[in-house]
């Protein structure tokens, strides 16, 4: 069992009300020193009651444990903060993805999701997932297939397609064509 001071209390509640925290905004909500911020982080990870993510930490998947990988809801491989993709469901329930392709097919199932945040693939920051721009099928495939990669910047986006190929788009298009290549190959 790890003792919780009342500071660290503060920011693991906070944390489970919103999901996930950046260090930043620790710092300036909880009026704490960088140091401070970056102690109380590494506890609670190290607690196993959050998981980092560059920048801040995030809430485990519910009914998981300490220590325990956790598995994607869609298709049960292993979930890093890198590619990680995270929905918040109208009553609470919080499912993860290992990918942005995985993230946005659960999307496609459960349009009742409050929220959505996926990684950037560059930056690794959490984005809302209605807001980010997505890169599909490029050369770049660190997940499943058809690779589908979050960016919070349309320029890193469109900047990463000249190197590695694909198509830009927004979230709504990176669904319709998830859903339809899946439907492809499927059908073959």
């Amino acid at each position: 069992m790890v003792y919780l001071n009342q500071r660290q209390q503060l920011i693991l509640d906070y944390l489970q009300q919103k999901g996930s925290l950046l260090v930043r905004e620790a710092q300036e909500r909880f009026q704490i020193p960088i140091a401070t911020v970056y102690r109380d982080f590494n506890l609670l990870a190290q607690s196993g009651l959050a998981h980092k993510v560059r920048g801040g930490l995030r809430m485990p998947l519910e009914g998981s444990l300490p220590g325990q990988s956790e598995r994607c809801t869609h298709c049960g491989g292993s979930v890093s903060s890198r590619l990680a993709f995270t929905i918040q469901l109208e009553k609470g329930e919080r499912l993860i993805a290992c990918c942005a392709h995985c993230g946005l097919l659960l999307l496609r199932r459960n349009p009742e999701a409050a929220s959505a945040l996926c990684a950037d693939f560059l930056h690794g920051n959490m984005v809302n997932v209605r807001q980010a721009t997505f890169l599909m099928e490029s050369e770049v495939q660190p997940c499943c297939a058809p690779s589908v990669l979050c960016f919070a910047n349309p320029q890193d986006a469109l900047r990463f397609q000249k190197g590695f190929g694909g198509r830009v788009g927004s979230y709504q298009e990176a669904q319709e064509e998830v859903a339809r290549l899946m439907a492809l190959i499927k059908s073959a």
